[in-house]
């Protein structure tokens, strides 16, 4: 399956991703929806090849700042 069909039929690992549309550049390079599972924003670009993706904020309290995680699949699953 092709990126263009996984971007617009939604297709995420192991969740649907409703409303998939393509970004604010309408370039075809950045997409964005939200997760059928937990209902976050979920984002797909040319730079994550064929994967919707969820992404979180994770503070490191020891050394006080923040660093966002990426996976392929819900945090809630």
């Amino acid at each position: 399956m092709e990126i263009k069909e996984i971007r617009k039929n939604g297709i995420g690992n192991g969740f649907s991703v409703i409303n998939p549309q393509d970004g604010f550049r309408k370039d075809n390079t950045i997409w964005n929806g939200e997760c059928s599972e937990c209902g976050e924003r979920v984002y797909n670009s040319v730079m994550t090849k064929y994967a919707w993706t969820h992404s979180r904020e994770v503070k490191n309290e020891q050394w006080g700042y923040s660093t966002q995680q990426r996976s392929e699949q819900c945090f809630t699953v």
